[in-house]
């Protein structure tokens, strides 16, 4: 579905407009209450604080933490986005959007990071985790039922 700014809802909750007389009305990203966010929030402090600690198997104590680096953090961002006015409307996030942070969190994690930081390495894993939290979450974002889920926890 594109993302265009220019999409209005009528009552029976069909877009209107010449060019999307047919399709259905993108609903608002609900940011920082949007549900995969709150899941990642709390899968992650699970993981940093509990699974971690106790001796989690090796997918839990090096790649979940990067998995869930984009539906955890993009939310965030994207509303700082909008706060700002650097971004003109409350769709889900679009695959440009993901790829863009995802490409510049891989390149400071993996290739700045690792040069400033002593103690950082930089793991091909590692991006291999972003990118399947990117693609994990863009298909939820992108999805038609993570948009009523999101209408329904967010009024607006």
């Amino acid at each position: 579905m594109a993302d265009h700014a220019d999409v209005f809802q009528n009552p029976a909750g069909r877009a209107r407009g010449a060019d999307h007389a047919d399709r259905p009305a993108l609903k608002r990203f609900a940011y920082l209450r949007d549900p995969l966010f709150l899941a990642a929030v709390g899968v992650y402090g699970l993981n940093r604080w509990w699974w971690k600690p106790a001796g989690a198997p090796a997918f839990f104590q090096s790649w979940l933490s990067d998995f869930l680096l984009i539906p955890a953090a993009l939310p965030v961002l994207l509303r700082l986005h909008r706060v700002f006015g650097w971004r003109r409307h409350d769709q889900s996030p679009s695959w440009s959007e993901i790829g863009l942070h995802l490409g510049v969190w891989a390149v400071v994690c993996e290739g700045i990071g690792p040069l400033l930081v002593s103690t950082a390495v930089a793991d091909p894993w590692d991006v291999l985790a972003y990118a399947a939290g990117a693609l994990f979450a863009g298909l939820v974002w992108r999805s038609p039922l993570a948009h009523d889920v999101s209408k329904a926890i967010s009024p607006g």
